[in-house]
């Protein structure tokens, strides 16, 4: 196996051409959201299972989830939809609150989601969208956001709060115009409070070569990063058990990327 071990830390492989993945370079890809178990070559797939979300919730409305990526869970079906997910494999649990696309949780809701996710020895990571969704979703406790947060302009005191223990998957690739500003804004201040953040592309959000996306890595490069915090964000920690590589030949190979 190539000494330089990459991951995207979010992917959706229901939603893309697998063997493009299989053929992408990449060592491992986190499926945050799925109905199945497709597979991608000798890529590691660590899965997420469904995205849980309240009832009528995002992503209910779009067309793409209509497959089963998401499952609705009520205040009384917390625990069996937590334990279906890990039953399936998930390795970590993925909850949606979307405020702008639908309902979402109440607090005592959301907290038992995560509570029971603790139960099973399982890490959450939450996509939080609209305003207040990050400073709830902290509050109860979740270890990771699915994006860096982008429909609202974090206060500084939430960042340095978040930076000390949850992990940001960038996806910057996805946006545009003041959605993207206010993204590279959160995701800078993050980094500078010393927030870990990791690569993700959204894979299945728009095109998608397969493999790791040059833009993301210029995005990350915009927010402040150095190529060697870019190799850490390619390579893992909290979330998942971190990739060990070739330092010298995780640099060259992110130098190619960036050049090519």
């Amino acid at each position: 196996m190539s000494p330089v071990r990459f991951t995207d830390f979010h992917v959706h492989l229901d939603l893309v051409d697998a063997a493009a993945v299989a053929a992408g370079g990449l060592a491992r890809v986190l499926d945050l959201g799925s109905a199945g178990r497709v597979a991608a070559g000798d890529v590691e797939v660590v899965r997420a299972g469904r995205m849980l979300t309240a009832v009528g919730g995002y992503p209910g409305d779009r067309d793409w989830a209509a497959g089963g990526l998401f499952r609705e869970v009520a205040d009384d079906d917390v625990d069996a939809a937590v334990a279906e997910q890990v039953d399936a494999g998930a390795a970590v649990v993925k909850i949606a609150l979307n405020a702008d696309a639908g309902p979402v949780w109440p607090d005592e809701t959301l907290a038992r989601v995560v509570a029971a996710a603790q139960v099973q020895e399982r890490k959450v990571v939450a996509h939080v969208q609209g305003e207040g969704q990050a400073e709830r979703a902290a509050a109860a406790g979740v270890d990771g956001f699915a994006h860096a947060p982008w429909t609202e302009r974090l206060a500084d005191d939430l960042v340095a709060r978040l930076a000390t223990r949850v992990t940001w998957i960038s996806t910057l690739r996805i946006h545009s115009g003041a959605d993207r500003d206010r993204a590279i804004d959160n995701l800078r201040r993050f980094r500078n409070a010393g927030g870990r953040i990791l690569y993700g592309t959204d894979m299945g959000n728009g095109p998608s070569s397969g493999g790791v996306e040059r833009d993301e890595l210029e995005a990350l490069l915009e927010v402040g990063l150095t190529h060697d915090e870019l190799i850490a964000a390619l390579t893992g920690g909290p979330l998942l058990t971190a990739h060990s590589s070739d330092r010298a030949q995780a640099r060259e190979a992110v130098a190619r990327l960036l050049d090519g």
